[in-house]
């Protein structure tokens, strides 16, 4: 009989660590899609990387570059002068003290828009992650419009950056969508994750006999801890996407900072889950049977 309880403790504690590691991933998955808070942690390394900086310029450039006047190129040397305003005032944006402000501002609209083209999708056409350059179009606009010649400003007014001021992430299919909205629902329900955890562990708790719920307990903690280190360590050596252009740069360092968060995120539930398996240790400890004289 105590066999068969100390079973099902150890089963109800075991379901309530994964509901409970279960409801702080969920937690976090939902803070990242709904708030802008966890994009501000991430961003911090994002904006020191050099391949998203040559990635980000190349493509401000690029955009500022197709808007040069046809006319500039009856002038000689005009459409290379103005090439190297572009390319510098771009430079000069990137190193302004505002570029931590339009990277926040960049990522929180970003993430606005990929939450909803993932919810609204209707099962037709999977949409097109995009990535908004406004933000840096405005610091780069600002920079050029300073540097330059009163006599080169009419070419330069008609240099609006107002075509294309977004860059592709990713195109998603059918599946990647569907699983990506199932994703969003669930993790909105994580309040639910941690009531069913919190009822498991004391029904686990409750049902154990007198050793037999410590442990299980202290077996669960250890459990669960060791699945929370392999995980971290695999989190860490995930291939991440790469490729030329801003997209792809992109995709590979924001997944990387958000799964950086993600660990340190969870680092608290792995304490938690070691302290868990202390408190099993103890209670093992402390109920053992008194030796008789």
């Amino acid at each position: 009989m105590n066999f068969l309880r100390t079973t099902l403790s150890f089963v109800l504690l075991a379901i309530a660590a994964a509901l409970g590691m279960g409801g702080a991933a969920a937690q976090w998955a939902d803070l990242a899609a709904r708030t802008p808070a966890p994009a501000r942690q991430i961003v911090a390394p994002v904006t020191q990387d050099a391949k998203v900086r040559a990635a980000l310029a190349g493509a401000l450039t690029e955009r500022a570059v197709r808007e040069i006047p046809t006319i500039a190129d009856a002038v000689p040397g005009l459409t290379a002068r103005l090439e190297s305003l572009i390319r510098s005032a771009v430079d000069a944006s990137l190193d302004d003290p505002g570029i931590d402000r339009a990277w926040i501002a960049a990522l929180d609209s970003t993430r606005a828009g990929v939450v909803a083209d993932i919810e609204t999708y209707d099962g037709a056409t999977p949409p097109t992650l995009w990535f908004d350059l406004a933000p840096f179009v405005d610091l780069a606009r600002t920079q050029l419009i300073a540097a330059t010649p009163e006599r080169l400003r009419p070419f330069v007014d008609e240099i609006s950056w107002s075509t294309e001021l977004r860059a592709p992430l990713v195109r998603m299919d059918p599946e990647q969508t569907e699983l990506a909205a199932s994703a969003l629902r669930w993790s909105a329900r994580w309040p639910w994750l941690y009531a069913g955890a919190a009822i498991l562990a004391v029904g686990g708790l409750v049902i154990g006999p007198r050793r037999g719920r410590w442990a299980a307990l202290l077996t669960v903690g250890l459990l669960a801890a060791v699945g929370l280190a392999a995980a971290n360590w695999w989190a860490g050596r995930i291939a991440l996407p790469s490729g030329p252009g801003l997209g792809p740069v992109l995709v590979g360092t924001l997944t990387e900072g958000a799964l950086a968060h993600l660990r340190e995120w969870m680092r608290p539930v792995l304490y938690v889950m070691l302290g868990t398996a202390g408190v099993g240790l103890v209670g093992l400890l402390f109920s053992r049977p008194a030796r008789r004289r």
